[in-house]
């Protein structure tokens, strides 16, 4: 009997196979240790997850119960939305609102989204015999309706809903979720639709997604036509359809992240990435609970984005340097693929290589369906290289400070030069650019870069000297640091003024030794109103260090040690989190999830850091491609899918949770070296099952390629 069964769901899984295009994953390939339960699969781990079977130990939920009831789901489920009218009349003088219509669309697409791109996973023996026991039909042998009722708790407190902007970006603390299963279903706490997002993942990533026969349909009544309707169910039995099943409750699940800030930084101004090729992005990051994209959109190489008031900035600027020119393949098989590579970049200096306004509208609304926010860069005052091309007299002339940069491997590509400050064209035209990017980019957050600024560019041009000096009085780069601050600040403030709305900046941290040299008033950046009263000014300052500048750490923790925590200003931290080839890289899974446990805790303990970022810098569009370093001998690989996601996995699951423990910890020696294994190895099986649930999601292996699963260790 035993073998029977074994024959009708080998067959049945075969059948299911080659008579549909659904894609399928194994989880008998990616076994946890000491344990088959699929809540062990949800990505990043969950914070608490607690379940009890329904009848019996709690010991035993492992063993097959037939008579077990189990929950099904399909994409007709019924979701109910409502307000936990309690919680709302406690926090109604905030004005807090129910669930908006655009709300509930949102959610019910993204849940209909899900069904429609998560595959199909081979079950493990458990619920095979679930399969068995129903005659090999996931059918609803109790013909229970089930439900998803969404129940909105509006508890977040003043600041938290400040610092979420009233609700409208994911931030930590809206995107909380509390899941609890009944025989009637599964009901969701949130308060907001960020954390419904993350619950429904959850869901898919726990429950069994297999292939049913369509529920049977009784309108066939009309005996005029009776042979259609035999037809009509004939074919209705042999429909099939996704449905998502829950053997294993009722459960619970409370969950929460651990970092209110979850980024990944995109490099655009190196490279040029499609705008499909973002999306696909920007849904990864979505699937691991990520929250903000930081799009580094220009560089020296490449000034790659629509400004209609100056079309000769993306016409001249887009092409010039805007790709790694020094990488090569790694494989025999893809040398005709690399050649037809470079091919296709000699024709897109042709061919404008730029993103229009409406590609950045359709990014920043596929943002929002995912729950991703998407944060723009334009790098002031340096990496501006790439303006130059279209109006030379913006950018500081420096010929010999560029020769020192060039090298016989890189060539031109390692060429950065400033803007001149004393040219003020350059104002008209910063103006112009932040007003395009507030037109089409939503987030509170601008990032304006002020990284690596050469100053010995600015010192080599003695016609810039010479005229800072004459006309300003300044006389030290630091100086025209700050007179260049101050004029971007007055800019910022105009544009909040015409449209009501400002925006928190960004900034990397090679600002920050600069700042003892430049007035509290100029580098701020703040927005604020200087008519407040001294009252109003203090009032602001204990909600949130106000807007200040966010800085930006890449180099290490020393500018922490030496002036944010001394002056209570936020962060996010980049460092041990880079995932190209530098000093700054994680280079394992391991190491990119396990090592900076510590340092997050300080960190944490300060509540200073908002949340930590990924950066894939000069990262290349497809795999099997490294890049030659300027030293002409060291290779390292540049594709998204040889480097990036290996590497990505480890990052978010440290951003939204922490693990039981750090090996670089030293008060957990009760841990023996065989648990901690064995809590490394279930870390890696888990990111391998879920790297091949991106790869099968996202259907596009010069992005994603689970064949990889070495790089994983």
């Amino acid at each position: 009997m035993k073998r029977k069964i074994i024959i009708i769901n080998f067959l049945f899984l075969l059948f299911i196979n080659l008579s549909f295009s659904f894609n399928v994953v194994n989880i008998e390939d990616f076994k946890i240790v000491n344990s088959d339960d699929n809540l062990n699969y949800i990505f990043p781990k969950p914070k608490f997850v607690t379940f009890q079977a329904s009848r019996g130990d709690p010991k035993n939920i492992h063993e097959f119960d037939s008579k077990r009831p189990f929950i099904e789901l399909t994409n007709q489920t019924k979701i109910k939305f409502q307000e936990d009218e309690k919680s709302y009349q406690q926090q109604k003088e905030i004005k807090k609102q129910h669930w908006t219509q655009n709300d509930i669309e949102h959610i019910k697409k993204y849940y209909q989204y899900l069904f429609k791109v998560y595959p199909i996973r081979e079950q493990s023996n458990i619920f095979k015999d679930i399969i068995a026991h129903n005659n090999n039909n996931y059918e609803n042998t109790t013909a229970t309706t089930y439900i998803i009722e969404i129940i909105k708790t509006p508890t977040l407190s003043e600041k938290d809903y400040k610092s979420t902007h009233r609700n409208t970006i994911p931030f930590g603390s809206n995107e909380n979720y509390e899941i609890v299963s009944s025989y009637r279903g599964i009901t969701i706490y949130v308060n907001s639709k960020f954390g419904v997002l993350h619950a429904l993942k959850s869901l898919f990533q726990s429950g069994n997604l297999v292939l049913s026969n369509k529920s049977k349909n009784s309108n066939n009544n009309n005996n005029n036509n009776n042979n259609n309707n035999k037809n009509k169910e004939s074919n209705q039995r042999n429909e099939k359809i996704k449905k998502l099943y829950f053997y294993n409750y009722p459960f619970s699940i409370v969950d929460k992240p651990r970092l209110n800030y979850r980024g990944l930084l995109i490099d655009t101004g190196r490279h040029f990435l499609t705008v499909e090729y973002i999306k696909q992005i920007i849904t990864s990051m979505s699937l691991l609970k990520m929250n903000a994209l930081h799009w580094h959109i220009t560089d020296d190489q490449s000034f790659p984005l629509e400004i209609p008031e100056y079309p000769l900035l993306y016409r001249k600027g887009s092409n010039h340097l805007g790709y790694i020119h020094n990488f090569i393949s790694t494989t025999n098989e893809n040398k005709t693929n690399y050649h037809q590579q470079q091919q296709q970049q000699q024709q897109q200096q042709k061919h404008l290589n730029y993103y229009k306004l409406r590609d950045i509208k359709e990014i920043v609304k596929h943002g929002e369906f995912m729950g991703v926010r998407i944060i723009p860069e334009i790098d002031l005052p340096g990496h501006t290289l790439s303006w130059g091309k279209a109006y030379p007299d913006l950018v500081c002339s420096c010929p010999n400070y560029l020769e020192k940069r060039r090298n016989n491997i890189n060539g031109e590509y390692t060429f950065s030069t400033p803007l001149d400050p004393t040219n003020d064209m350059v104002y008209t035209i910063i103006e112009s650019i932040l007003k395009t990017i507030k037109s089409v980019f939503k987030d509170p957050y601008l990032h304006l870069g002020f990284d690596e600024i050469p100053f010995d560019c600015w010192i080599e041009n003695s016609n810039l000297v010479t005229k800072m000096f004459q006309e300003h009085n300044l006389s030290s780069p630091s100086k025209y640091l700050s007179f260049f601050l101050k004029k971007v600040n007055k800019i910022l403030l105009n544009l909040k003024n015409n449209n009501g709305n400002g925006n928190s900046i960004l900034m990397w941290e090679d600002i920050i030794p600069m700042l003892d040299s430049i007035d509290q008033e100029e580098y701020l950046l703040n927005n604020n109103n200087n008519q407040q009263t001294q009252q109003q000014q203090q009032q602001q300052q204990q909600q949130q260090q106000q807007q200040d500048i966010i800085f930006q750490l890449w180099k290490g923790r020393d500018e922490y040690d030496r002036f944010l925590l001394k002056n209570n200003k936020s962060f996010i931290y980049s460092f041990g989190n880079y995932l190209d080839p530098s000093y700054q890289s994680c280079n394992t899974f391991s190491e990119c999830l396990f090592k900076q446990q510590e340092l997050i805790e300080e960190f944490e303990k300060s509540k200073l850091m908002i949340g930590m970022e990924a950066c894939a810098w000069e990262m290349i569009p497809y795999g099997d491609i490294q890049s030659i370093e300027k030293d002409g001998i060291s290779k390292h690989d540049r594709g998204y899918p040889d480097r990036v996601w290996s590497r990505l996995l480890g990052i978010a699951e440290k951003m939204w949770f922490k693990p039981i423990f750090s090996f670089n910890e030293t008060n957990n020696q009760q841990l023996t070296q065989s648990i901690k294994d064995q809590i490394k190895q279930n870390s890696i099986t888990r990111a391998k099952y879920y790297i091949k649930i991106l790869d099968l999601i996202i259907q596009n292996q010069e992005l994603i390629n689970s064949s990889k699963l070495n790089k994983i260790i």
